[in-house]
């Protein structure tokens, strides 16, 4: 990815969020939307910016949406997949 050139101290927070239209749709509610506030250093310059991963059209496990919270933000929807990398269970 050319954009981690010269990239430090790259972070990820994700927080759930509420998708009000699942709710209306569903009548239930609950976390379906996943927020990522992305903070890096290019060098000396500091960049964020919010990221926001939505359940794909076709509910598949882990595939989303990606699309950024800044003007014009939703024109670029990136399919993504999220994987959980887990310990193995006790047998």
């Amino acid at each position: 990815d050319p954009a981690q050139v010269l990239a430090s101290c790259q972070t990820l927070n994700v927080t759930l969020g509420e998708d009000e239209e699942q709710e209306k749709k569903s009548g239930e509610g609950g976390p379906t939307k996943m927020l990522a506030d992305f903070n890096v250093r290019y060098g000396s310059v500091p960049f964020s910016i919010r990221e926001i991963y939505t359940p794909a059209d076709a509910p598949a496990k882990g595939v989303f949406t990606k699309t950024v919270d800044m003007p014009g933000g939703s024109l670029l929807a990136l399919p993504t997949a999220v994987v959980a990398a887990l310990p193995p269970r006790p047998s």
